[in-house]
C-alpha cells in the first residue's frame, strides 16, 4: 500500500488516459518510471489489469493469484518428480502458505518471484529432457514474469541454481556424448533468445539507468546485509505466530523472519534422505547453503557471495535466501512422505524412525512451551497479551503440540484408505490457523476497503494542471489514507521532493544536499528567475508539459523536475539546450518575446523495445489460444468417438 499500489495506480491512470508512463513526475521531483524494477512498467500482468485503470480490487486479485499459482506450480513440479498426487497436493499447500508467502505478504515483488519460481524450475527440467515447445514457452514466460515483476534477487539466485541443475543433470543422466548434448543446448539457446526478445526493453532500461541511479554500480556491504533472517527466527518452523509482529528479540523486519513449512514437512524431511534419490540430496544441499546465506553477517556465506559472485552485490535482504531453503526443504519432505507411504508396510524401521521424529518434535515443543511460559507476561487481556513475543510463542506452541499429537494418532489409528483425506484436511486446518494468526501482522490492515475507496475517490482524476502553485503548498499527505503512509502525492497529483522508493537518481541526491533546496520548494513547478517575466502552464501529463510565456528580456526558466538526458525542450519549433543545474534540476534559457515552450520526455529506443515486447507477448498468447482451441477440438472428437462406440 506504500509503494506497489501507488505505482500501479499511477500506471493504470496513465494507460486509461492513453499515456505510456515513461516518467513519473510526482515523487522525488520526477524519475524515469520505466527504469524502476519495482514499478511493474514491464510486467505484463500489470498492463492487463491497468487497461481499465488499476483499482484496489485489482491489487487484491493480483495478491490472491500469486498464492494460487505458487501452490499449483509446486504441485506440478512434485508431480514431475513422480510424487503421488495427494502427497504433492499436501506440499503444494505447504508451499503456497509457507512462512515466505505469509511472512513476506506485504512485499508484492517477493510474492511474484515465489509464485513463478516452481514453474520456472519445472519447465527448466522439461527442456533438459527433449524438444518441447510448450515447455520452452512455459520457461520463457515464467522467467520473464519473475524478471519484470519479481524482486531481482530471486532471479539472480535462481539463475545460479539453474546452472547447478544443468550441471547436476549432465552427471545424473550421463550426457557425455555430443549427440545427447545438442538438444539441451538448442532448447536453452532458443529459450534464451526468446527471453531476450521479450525482455529487451526491461534489460535495456536497467542498463541505461545504471549510470543514473545511486545503486547502479552495486550497493555497500552494509546494505547487502540489511534485514537478514535471524538464527533465532528458526523458532518459526514451530511457531510462526511468534515472528508475525515486530519485536526486539528477532532483531529484523517481520517480513523476513518466517520459515514455517508445516508439521508434516518437519516429520518427513529426514525420511527424504532415506529415499536415496539424488534429486533429494541436490535440493537439500541447495536448502542448506541458502539457509546459511540468509543469516547475513552471522556467518561468512553472504559476505563471500557479495565479494566473489557476480550480481550478488546488487540486492539487499539476505533473508530472501530463505525462499530457496523452504523450496528445497519441502521437496525433500515430499520425497520423504512419498517414500514412507510406499515402503512403510514392508519396512517397520521407517515407522519407528517416523515415530522417533514425532517424539523429538513433541519434546522440543514442550520445552518451548515451558520456556515461553516462564518468560510470558500475562495480563489476562487477550489482545494485549498477544503483543508480547513469548505470549505468542506460547499460544502457537500449544496449537502445534495438539496438531502433532493428532498426527501421531492419525498414523496409528486411521486406516490407509482414509489416511489421504484425513492428512489433507489436517494440513488445511494447520495452515489455516497459522495463516490467520500471522497475516494480521504481515499483510492485513484493520481498515475496510470501502473506507479506503472513499478517500481515494476524493482525489483528482487524470493529470490536472498544477498551475503556478508553489510546490510546498501542494497536498502530499492525509492520515485518512492509511495504510498508504507514503507516496500519497501520486493520488493527489502533487509534485514533491518526498517519496518512498529505493530507486533514486544521483541528481536527486544532489538536490537533497543543496543548501537552497527550501527556496526552490517555495516556487512553482515552472518559474522564471525574474518576476516581471510570465509563464503559464497550459497542459500537463507525465511525459509532456506545455506552457506559454511572455518575457521582457532573456531569462532562465527553472523546471522543478530532476535532470535526465532524455528530456527535450522546444520553443516556437526550435530546440533549446537544457542546462543541468548543480543541484540536479533542469533549466532553460528562454529568449525575449512571446511564445510556447514544450518539455517532452523522449525515450525513443525504449518505445521501440516496448512495442517489440508487446508484439512478442501477443504472438505467444495467439499460439497458446490456437493450442487451446486445438485441444478442445481433439477432446470433442474423442468424446464423440466414445459416444459412438458406446452406442
Amino acid at each position: 500500500m506504500d509503494a506497489y499500489f501507488p505505482f500501479r495506480y499511477f500506471m493504470g491512470e496513465s494507460i486509461q488516459n492513453e499515456i505510456i508512463p515513461f516518467w513519473n513526475p510526482y515523487i522525488y521531483l520526477g524519475y524515469p518510471f520505466y527504469s524502476d524494477p519495482q514499478s511493474a512498467f514491464w510486467y505484463p500482468i500489470s498492463w492487463i489489469l491497468s487497461l481499465n485503470g488499476y483499482s484496489i480490487f485489482d491489487l487484491h486479485f493480483e495478491f490472491i493469484i500469486y498464492f494460487i499459482f505458487g501452490g499449483i506450480g509446486f504441485y506440478r513440479l512434485l508431480k514431475y518428480f513422480r510424487i503421488t498426487s495427494w502427497v504433492a497436493l499436501i506440499f503444494g499447500i505447504s508451499y503456497q502458505l509457507s512462512g515466505f508467502f505469509i511472512g513476506s505478504a506485504s512485499l508484492l515483488t517477493f510474492l511474484i518471484g515465489a509464485s513463478f519460481l516452481p514453474w520456472s524450475i519445472l519447465y527448466f527440467y522439461k527442456i533438459l529432457s527433449k524438444l518441447n515447445i510448450n515447455a520452452i514457452i512455459g520457461f520463457v514466460i515464467s522467467i520473464s514474469l519473475i524478471l519484470t515483476g519479481g524482486y531481482p534477487a530471486i532471479l539472480i539466485i535462481l539463475m545460479y541454481i539453474l546452472i547447478f541443475i544443468f550441471l547436476f543433470e549432465i552427471i545424473n543422466q550421463k550426457v557425455w556424448t555430443f549427440q545427447k548434448f545438442i538438444p539441451w543446448l538448442f532448447n536453452l539457446a532458443f529459450s534464451s533468445i526468446l527471453i531476450l526478445i521479450l525482455n529487451a526493453g526491461y534489460l535495456y532500461s536497467i542498463y541505461q539507468s545504471s549510470s543514473w541511479i545511486t545503486r547502479g554500480q552495486g550497493i555497500s556491504i552494509e546494505s547487502a546485509l540489511y534485514c537478514p533472517f535471524p538464527r533465532k527466527a528458526l523458532i518459526s518452523l514451530i511457531a510462526p505466530f511468534a515472528s508475525a509482529f515486530q519485536n526486539d528479540i528477532l532483531a529484523s523486519d517481520i517480513a523476513m523472519t518466517n520459515v514455517f513449512v508445516g508439521t508434516l514437512a518437519l516429520i518427513f524431511f529426514p525420511l527424504g534422505l532415506f529415499s536415496k534419490n539424488k534429486k533429494v540430496f541436490f535440493w537439500v544441499f541447495i536448502a542448506f547453503i541458502c539457509l546459511l546465506a540468509s543469516f547475513g553477517e552471522s556467518l561468512p556465506i553472504r559476505i563471500w557471495l557479495y565479494n566473489h559472485v557476480p550480481f550478488m552485490n546488487l540486492f539487499r535482504f539476505p533473508s530472501i535466501f530463505r525462499l530457496f531453503f523452504i523450496f528445497g526443504f519441502l521437496i525433500s519432505s515430499a520425497y520423504g512422505m512419498n517414500f514412507y507411504l510406499k515402503h512403510s508396510e514392508i519396512n517397520n524401521l521407517l515407522k519407528k524412525i517416523k515415530d522417533y521424529i514425532i517424539y523429538f518434535l513433541a519434546i522440543i515443543i514442550i520445552i518451548v512451551i515451558g520456556f515461553s511460559m516462564f518468560k510470558s507476561q500475562l495480563n489476562f487481556d487477550f489482545y494485549e497479551d498477544l503483543l508480547f513475543f513469548h505470549n505468542r510463542l506460547f499460544a502457537q506452541s500449544i496449537v502445534q503440540l495438539i496438531i502433532i499429537i493428532i498426527i501421531f494418532f492419525v498414523f496409528k489409528k486411521v486406516k490407509s484408505n482414509r489416511l489421504k483425506g484425513t492428512l489433507i484436511f489436517l494440513v488445511c486446518i494447520e495452515f489455516f490457523i497459522s495463516t490467520q494468526l500471522c497475516i494480521r501482522g504481515t499483510a492485513i490492515s484493520s481498515k475496510r476497503v470501502n473506507k479506503y475507496l472513499e478517500t481515494l475517490q476524493k482525489c483528482p482524476k487524470g493529470f490536472p494542471n498544477p498551475k503556478l502553485t508553489p510546490i510546498n503548498k501542494l497536498k502530499v499527505f492525509d492520515t485518512t489514507f492509511a495504510p498508504s503512509w507514503y507516496n500519497q502525492s501520486i493520488f493527489f497529483k502533487s509534485i514533491t521532493d518526498q517519496g518512498y522508493n529505493p530507486f533514486q537518481l544521483n541528481e536527486f541526491q544532489k538536490f537533497e544536499k543543496d543548501s537552497n533546496k527550501k527556496v526552490y520548494l517555495h516556487r512553482a513547478f515552472l518559474h522564471f528567475n525574474k518576476k516581471e517575466n510570465q509563464i503559464h502552464i497550459n497542459y500537463f501529463q507525465p511525459n509532456r508539459f506545455l506552457a506559454s510565456f511572455k518575457t521582457k528580456q532573456i531569462d532562465t526558466l527553472t523546471i522543478l523536475q530532476i535532470y535526465n538526458p532524455l528530456w527535450n525542450v522546444i520553443s516556437n519549433k526550435k530546440s533549446l539546450d537544457i542546462i543541468k543545474n548543480k543541484n540536479g534540476l533542469m533549466q532553460v534559457v528562454v529568449p525575449k518575446g512571446v511564445g510556447k515552450i514544450e518539455i517532452i520526455y523522449r525515450p525513443y529506443f525504449t518505445k521501440v523495445l516496448l512495442m517489440i515486447s508487446i508484439f512478442g507477448y501477443g504472438i505467444i498468447l495467439l499460439f497458446m489460444l490456437i493450442k487451446f482451441v486445438y485441444y478442445l477440438i481433439i477432446t470433442s472428437n474423442l468424446y464423440q468417438r466414445e459416444q459412438q462406440n458406446y452406442l
